[in-house]
């Protein structure tokens, strides 16, 4: 069964958000919590490591809630058969 349209889209930008946030977290990460709060700095071989792990998450994230009922959503109720009445 093929889904609308508008599904297509909405898991697509679901999909996109999760990659923004995920980078956005990468990005917090490195510029606030290493050299901030730790007061340290990544290796530079590191850091695309920690970019790249962060954007898989924010990938998996996004793919993950796109993938819950969404509010609203209804699903038919089927009838029991006759046999499964007793």
């Amino acid at each position: 069964m093929k889904s609308p349209p508008h599904e297509v889209n909405r898991d697509a930008v679901g999909v996109a958000v999760g990659l923004v946030y995920g980078l956005a977290l990468s990005t917090f990460g490195t510029r606030v919590v290493f050299r901030h709060v730790l007061n340290q700095d990544l290796e530079p071989e590191h850091v695309l490591v920690f970019h790249v792990g962060h954007a898989i998450y924010g990938l998996t994230l996004g793919t993950w809630l796109n993938s819950r009922e969404r509010l609203g959503d209804v699903y038919e109720k089927s009838e029991p058969s006759p046999t499964s009445r007793r």
